[in-house]
């Protein structure tokens, strides 16, 4: 009896284990499944998340202007510039010795990486690059926003900011100033934190270590740094008090100017830093200064008028609804907007506007998003949909608008296929050196013989030649055009006419003598402007010398100019 009971303990004991065993695999195969589902529902409310579709938005919009166009001048620069920085890093090839003063921001920062973009995808992978910056600042604008105002109006300014007309185009640019705009994004969402986390000092040495990275980027934006220092201490002065707000704002702004000062020595880009921000509308300066005042003022208002109107609702709302810290961040990132277009009258330029006012925007974002929210609210609208239904229709309307000025801006310059293709079929055919006018480095980026830059790095052949004077001008080409070893000479006419008599362009006639084509483009705008004096004169030249033959021409126009190219071969004769 007593074996029988040890037995039943056994085989009930041997149960309960063999139960729990088969509870613990269930369990273990049962787990997983929950958090699958969680995992996906937190996937779907990211997708859902309002933010995602305006990035979704935002890309789309600079998605139709990534292959519209053939690469500007600038963008051809930096890229051309980029990939010579690599080869000198691998290879030790030697670099122009004016490259880094033709920069408008340090060379080793942006060009190299466009430059490793473009061998991946071309000028495409190139711009694809920018639009990846600029919808990660859309991500930074959105976590800064929602941290000082909240989540709705972080979506609203969110989508002031993407629909804008800069951060459409900027998105399909590939120059520097999407990567300096994202660098200062990350710099004001670094700051932002300070305020909230324990090591308060790291954050502010990051922000400033970023915020460097953004001025040596793009020069430019070190006129938006005032602003940078000015809202981040007023978000800081609501959180930290205002001893630690004055401390931290020392911090970043001497941190800030040891980092520029070490990145700008150890890249040596001083002398870009000179001759583009220094003596910039100086004589021999980088901007000559010549746009008025009204002009200007109508340009910042195609490009980012209903931001302005916005940002001044906003910081009006600001003004009459808050106090203390929060009227002021307000007021101040709502102000931001004018600061570009001040320097930018002060300066009498209206080159690089809408790329500049990208700045300015992202904070005025903030206050639109703001007083937006606050007009909602005071609506207080019972149905959510009609409200949701009207704010998207007047979004559509405003992002067609800005896709249309940044369509407009991303078609100003000629589409160079044809001369691009044309110039280096004549490279190829000589090995003397190579004038390519106002389209260097468009030719230098796009043609084989490019990165060998010493067959194009030439002064001494000029449209505007100093301390000569408009008489001499035929005796001064003529001299050079003997005692040169120039194998390809291309010019570019261009003219405002929008009609032009049949017959007298290249593209049409190739055998027409290009002094015919000069008394209708030419006289348009080659002799009154000053940059491009000696373009008569040389091209008389070129039809006189017997050793050069006019090879080629064709058209080169974009939706503001009309214009042509021609190609000047040096033939076997003497």
């Amino acid at each position: 009896m007593a074996e029988l009971m040890k037995t039943e303990r056994r085989v009930t004991n041997t149960g309960l284990v063999g139960s729990s065993r088969a509870t613990t695999e269930t369990a273990a195969f049962a787990a997983p499944r929950p958090l699958a589902r969680r995992r996906a529902s937190l996937l779907w409310r990211r997708l859902l998340h309002p933010l995602t579709g305006i990035c979704a938005v935002q890309a789309g919009l600079s998605l139709t202007l990534i292959w519209s166009n053939t690469a500007f001048i600038d963008e051809a620069e930096y890229l051309w510039g980029g990939h010579l920085e690599i080869s000198h890093w691998l290879h030790g090839t030697a670099l122009p010795p004016t490259l880094a003063r033709t920069f408008s921001g340090s060379p080793i920062i942006y060009p190299p990486l466009g430059a490793l973009a473009d061998s991946l995808g071309g000028l495409a992978g190139a711009r694809i690059l920018s639009l990846i910056c600029m919808l990660a600042a859309t991500g930074f604008l959105y976590l800064v926003a929602r941290r000082l105002l909240g989540s709705t109006a972080a979506v609203i300014s969110c989508a002031v900011w993407a629909i804008s007309e800069p951060a459409i185009r900027l998105g399909a640019f590939a120059t520097y100033d999407a990567l300096s705009v994202l660098m200062m994004a990350i710099s004001v969402w670094l700051a932002v934190q300070a305020g909230f986390r324990r090591r308060r000092g790291e954050f502010v040495a990051a922000a400033a270590a970023s915020l460097a990275l953004a001025n040596a980027t793009a020069y430019s934006t070190i006129v938006i740094d005032p602003v940078v220092i000015a809202v981040v201490f007023a978000a800081w002065l609501s959180t930290i008090g205002a001893r630690q707000a004055r401390f931290c704002a020392a911090w970043l702004c001497g941190a800030g100017a040891m980092f520029f000062l070490l990145v700008m020595s150890m890249s040596r880009s001083w002398s870009g830093f000179i001759f583009t921000i220094v003596l910039r509308g100086g004589s021999g300066g980088f901007i000559d200064g010549s746009s008025t005042a009204s002009t200007i003022l109508a340009s910042v208002w195609s490009y980012s008028g209903p931001c302005v109107v916005l940002a001044a609702i906003g910081t009006v709302i600001a003004l009459s609804a808050e106090s203390g810290y929060r009227r002021t961040l307000l007021v101040l990132a709502g102000s931001a907007i004018v600061v570009i277009p001040a320097a930018q009258l002060y300066d009498s330029t209206d080159v690089s506007l809408d790329k500049h006012l990208a700045y300015g925007i992202w904070f005025a974002a903030i206050a639109a998003g703001y007083g937006c929210n606050k007009l909602l609210q005071s609506l207080n609208i019972r149905r959510l949909t009609p409200a949701v239904s009207c704010c998207t229709l007047a979004l559509a309307y405003l992002a067609a608008d800005s896709w249309k000025a940044a369509w407009y801006k991303q078609h100003s310059w000629s589409n160079s296929s044809s001369f691009v293709t044309a110039i280096e079929q004549a490279a190829t055919r000589t090995s003397g050196l190579i004038y390519t006018s106002s389209e260097n480095y468009v030719a230098m980026y796009y043609a084989s013989q490019g990165r060998n830059w010493t067959r194009w790095n030439r002064t001494d052949l000029s449209l505007d030649p100093r301390g000569v004077p408009t008489g001499r001008l035929s005796a001064y080409y003529s001299k050079i055009l003997s005692k040169g070893n120039y194998g390809v000479i291309a010019l570019l006419y261009t003219t405002t006419i929008k009609r032009l008599p049949t017959g007298l362009l290249l593209s049409t006639s190739p055998n027409v003598a290009p002094q015919q084509m000069l008394d209708v483009i030419a006289s348009d705008t080659g002799s009154a402007n000053s940059s491009v004096r000696g373009l008569p004169a040389l091209t008389l030249c070129l039809e006189r010398d017997p050793a050069y033959r006019l090879a080629v021409g064709g058209p080169s126009s974009s939706i503001t100019i009309r214009g042509e190219f021609a190609i000047w071969e040096r033939t076997s004769e003497t």
